[in-house]
């Protein structure tokens, strides 16, 4: 057993989002705190946690005075223009008006989750910030009786990568998560500058972790096809499996706990889920929206799923869809698209900036989810509506196949006509009395304490494995 299992959650505890991978973190990091390691003890043995963060290349404690200075950090990210005077808002709504411009909208009225002409001032905020922590704070020293659980994003964050290096020069333990290989499998959704770059941090991942984590067994084999495709010796790699993740949302609060806390303004449990949220999703309404969840961005689909509901609106101009996701990258057509559509706030409705809360309340009351992603590492969302027993629409893809098993409705992204043709058959069905609470069936349906146990003993045991010189029982 390791003398000491640190959680290194860098990313998210700087991003302010609330997407996929940060729920994932923030998830595990709440079990993480919770877990007693005094069953797993060895005799004699006293093992301690520390959640850690990482700059300039090393690896620093996040105690109450370190998540505060981080927090306000965040806070910026999450939703600069609410942190910023009333004062300003009001002159900058003023200036909009005047001169209406998407450009000028984008950079003095930032979105949720976007920085706009506020960029530079908030790397100066941070920068300073993190100055601050490593003239104050002493990092953290490795050494072979240390595990690293590292489940954050690292593609971004160079210093990271130097902080695991250091760290395994020292002979430490890491277990490091990966999402998919969209950008190396897809590259025409994200661009070439980014392919490179994520295949700097794929080769980093295969030199650096002892092991590898996969969301899905559909990416723990395309990372392994593509380590054989650049002609990796096998012998080099590291131990690589997979892990499930659990569904449960919002992660549990604790009004004592530090590390809790640090997640606590993107959950958002403590405020009241929002009026115009609440009557959206009133289900003394004649019809609650159909949900999508997803970050606006190519690979997602939003555009596939408005022309299907733009054919239904011709014939059930009742129905209603509702887009929640924060705002990513290549999505201004798809933006404009939705800012000129007639239904916009009458049976088109969309959020960049919901709360946990506010999302269970949406996942709870929605007619139906809907997903028509191009393709996902794991696809978060599927296994959230799961839990909260909605009917659930999926693209017919491998890793939807994978997670959603039985339970989903698949359709076609050929042609639209698959997925009108399915809510079709689910309207008749409403329309006849089913309820729109549709339980499902399956039996592996994990929480995050049970996706967290797995992430956990899984670097428990290639520890182990390490120290006495053996081979660790997780199939590559």
């Amino acid at each position: 057993m390791p003398k000491r299992v640190f959680f290194d959650a860098t990313h998210t505890l700087l991003s302010g989002k609330n997407s996929g991978i940060e729920r994932l973190v923030r998830s595990l990091m709440n079990e993480f705190e919770s877990v007693s390691l005094e069953s797993r003890r060895e005799p004699g043995a006293a093992t301690t946690k520390q959640v850690v963060f990482t700059y300039m290349g090393q690896f620093y404690p996040v105690d109450q005075r370190i998540f505060d200075e981080l927090r306000k950090v965040a806070a910026w990210r999450e939703d600069v223009v609410g942190c910023l005077p009333s004062f300003y808002r009001k002159i900058a709504r003023s200036f909009c008006r005047l001169f209406p411009s998407a450009t000028i909208k984008k950079l003095l009225l930032p979105s949720s989750g976007h920085l706009g002409i506020f960029k530079l001032l908030q790397n100066y905020r941070e920068s300073r910030c993190l100055s601050k922590i490593q003239r104050t704070t002493k990092p953290i020293v490795a050494t072979p009786e240390d595990l690293f659980l590292c489940p954050d994003a690292y593609w971004p964050k160079n210093t990271f990568w130097e902080a695991a290096a250091q760290a395994r020069k020292s002979g430490a333990t890491s277990s490091t998560v990966l999402f998919d290989l969209i950008p190396v499998s897809h590259t025409e959704l994200v661009g070439e500058k980014q392919r490179l770059a994520f295949e700097k941090y794929l080769i980093n991942l295969a030199s650096t972790a002892d092991l590898v984590l996969a969301i899905s067994k559909t990416v723990r084999d395309q990372f392994c096809d593509y380590l054989t495709s650049k002609c990796v010796e096998r012998e080099t790699w590291p131990i690589i499996s997979w892990f499930p993740l659990g569904g449960n949302l919002p992660p549990k609060q604790s009004s004592t706990d530090a590390n809790d806390k640090a997640f606590s303004s993107s959950a958002g449990t403590l405020k009241d889920v929002r009026e115009q949220i609440s009557q959206l999703f009133d289900r003394n309404r004649s019809a609650t929206p159909y949900l999508m969840v997803a970050s606006f961005e190519p690979r997602k689909n939003h555009r596939f799923l408005l022309d299907v509901f733009d054919e239904i609106w011709k014939s059930k101009p009742e129905l209603s869809l509702c887009l929640v996701g924060r705002i990513g990258w290549q999505c201004n057509e798809l933006l404009q698209r939705i800012a000129s559509h007639p239904k916009l706030n009458r049976s088109l409705f969309v959020f960049h900036d919901l709360s946990d809360k506010e999302l269970v309340h949406c996942y709870e009351n929605a007619r139906g989810v809907i997903l028509p992603s191009l393709v996902e590492g794991f696809g978060l969302p599927v296994v959230e509506s799961l839990r909260s027993n909605r009917r659930l629409f999926v693209s017919d893809i491998p890793i939807h196949r994978e997670v959603g098993s039985s339970d989903c409705v698949y359709f076609s992204l050929d042609s639209t006509s698959d997925l009108i043709h399915e809510i079709g058959i689910w309207e008749s069905e409403i329309a006849s009395g089913a309820s729109i609470d549709h339980p499902n069936t399956q039996s592996q349906m994990v929480s995050w304490k049970q996706s967290f146990n797995v992430f956990f003993e899984a670097g428990i045991e290639v520890f182990r494995a390490k120290h006495i010189d053996t081979p660790a029982s997780l199939t590559r």
